[in-house]
């Protein structure tokens, strides 16, 4: 609060050195400072790109009264003033942040991303990545899934380490299978990835995928494990896009899955929305946001009745930040 309050006595300061020096009119130092007021309390309600573009706009039009002043003012005074300005609207939001004293057990789980990196590789989505994660216990691992040319069901991101092919020039079932990922690793076909899952019983696999179609992706999966006996409700996590897309899973019979996660990576809705959409369902057991997202919620101080899922982490430190600040899960390519 106190810098919040100093933040602001600075601006009041500027605006009336504006007032006096400069344009001699009232209307201007109190426009200013009510927009910037404005876009001050705006910025929490919305979600985090607008957050960070009110932000931007905060600054840029510090810089315009700080123009101004340097136009008219002796040089110390302007530099007192205004790097003293700069310096607090930049760090208060984050030192507000940091100065939150609740530390919660550090107990999370990793969710190891798109198969797992390899090299400093990641979105690999490989045979390779999966057993060197699966083999040391972790127990959610998300993997990309994608339709062949012909209609097959492989893991891939958008086909950018198969040499050749793209999401728009697909590999065929064969092609797919017969071409090693940066010609050093396997890829990971839906047959072969249940024969892994039945090998271990503890890993939950988290459903990701860039079809448009996500439903159709989603039936003919459910219909080759009917074929193979594998119990692909239970042991599948479904990441939702939209409060449309999980009323169309919810609402299809074909479907019988226990768990899902929402993630805000799609449509991008703000807190609110997410709260609003999501806040009563069960079974949409947790919200998954990337790191920008979860810093703004954190300053915020909002609060979802869900499980926190944040992403993609390659820092040990930035783990232990957020574990210790209630995170339940998170996302990385490789071990930290």
């Amino acid at each position: 609060i106190f810098l919040f309050l100093f933040y602001y006595y600075l601006i009041f300061i500027n605006l009336n050195l504006c007032y006096n020096y400069i344009m001699k009119k009232f209307y201007f130092s109190l426009i200013a400072i009510l927009a910037i007021i404005c876009l001050e309390i705006i910025k929490y309600f919305v979600n985090f790109i607008a957050f960070y573009s009110l932000f931007a706009i905060q600054i840029a039009l510090i810089i315009l009264i700080i123009v101004l002043l340097c136009l008219k003012i002796k040089f110390k005074k302007f530099l007192a003033i205004s790097l003293s300005l700069i310096l607090v609207s930049i760090i208060s939001p984050i030192t507000i942040a940091l100065c939150k004293t609740v530390t919660l057990p550090n107990t999370f789980d990793y969710v190891i991303h798109a198969g797992g990196g390899i090299d400093n590789k990641a979105y690999l989505n490989s045979q390779e990545g999966f057993e060197k994660f699966a083999s040391s216990n972790f127990n959610y691992i998300e993997i990309d899934f994608l339709y062949t040319k012909d209609k097959k069901i492989v893991a891939s991101h958008l086909y950018e380490h198969l040499e050749g092919y793209n999401f728009n020039n697909r590999p065929t079932y064969e092609e797919f299978k017969n071409t090693l990922l940066d010609n050093s690793y396997h890829g990971i076909t839906f047959d072969w990835l249940i024969e892994r899952l039945l090998y271990y019983p503890n890993i939950k696999i988290i459903f990701d995928t860039k079809e448009k179609d996500s439903i159709a992706l989603l039936k003919d999966m459910v219909l080759i494990s009917q074929e193979k006996n594998f119990d692909i409700f239970s042991r599948f996590i479904i990441q939702v896009y939209s409060y449309e897309n999980y009323n169309m899973i919810k609402n299809d019979k074909v479907f019988a899955f226990e768990h899902f996660w929402y993630t805000n990576y799609k449509s991008i809705y703000s807190y609110q929305q997410i709260n609003k959409y999501f806040g009563d369902k069960e079974d949409v057991e947790t919200i998954v946001l990337h790191t920008d997202d979860w810093w703004v919620m954190y300053q915020t101080n909002y609060k979802f009745n869900k499980n926190i899922a944040v992403h993609t982490v390659h820092s040990i430190n930035t783990v232990n930040f957020l574990a210790s600040k209630g995170v339940n899960f998170i996302y990385i390519d490789e071990m930290l």
